[in-house]
C-alpha cells in the first residue's frame, strides 16, 4: 500500500470517527436531534468536496505545471461556488441549527483541507 492511499484511508476513518464522535456528544448532552442533522449534513457536503477534490488531483497531477495550476484552481473555483450554493440553500431551506452546521462544517472542511495539502505533496514527491 502506498503512501498516498494509507494517507487517504487515515484521512476518511479519522473523520468518519470524528463524525460519530461529535453526534454522539452531541446527542448525549441534547435529546433533540436538531443538533445531530446539521453534523451529519455537513460531513457529508465536506467528504463530497473532498472527494471531487482528489478526482481533479488525479486527473490533473500527470500534466504540465501550467495546465495542473489551471486545472486545479478551475475546480477549486468551481467547488467552492457550489459549496456556497449549497451551504446557503441548506441554512435557508432546511431550517438546521445554524451554529452546529456552520462550525462542523468548518472543521470538516479545514480537515479535509489538511489532508488535500499532504495528499498532493505526496503525489509530486
Amino acid at each position: 500500500m502506498t503512501k498516498t492511499s494509507k494517507l487517504l484511508i487515515f484521512g476518511f476513518l479519522l473523520s468518519f470517527f470524528l463524525a460519530v464522535m461529535i453526534i454522539f456528544f452531541t446527542y448525549s448532552s441534547f435529546s433533540n436531534l436538531s443538533y445531530i442533522t446539521p453534523v451529519i449534513i455537513s460531513y457529508v457536503l465536506a467528504t463530497v468536496n473532498f472527494c471531487a477534490a482528489l478526482i481533479i488531483i488525479k486527473i490533473s497531477i500527470k500534466k504540465k505545471t501550467e495546465l495542473f495550476l489551471k486545472k486545479f484552481v478551475t475546480g477549486l473555483l468551481i467547488r467552492i461556488s457550489i459549496l456556497l450554493f449549497i451551504v446557503f440553500a441548506c441554512l435557508k431551506f432546511l431550517e438546521l441549527n445554524q451554529n452546529s452546521f456552520i462550525f462542523s462544517f468548518l472543521f470538516f472542511y479545514i480537515f479535509y483541507l489538511i489532508i488535500e495539502v499532504f495528499y498532493l505533496n505526496l503525489m509530486k514527491n
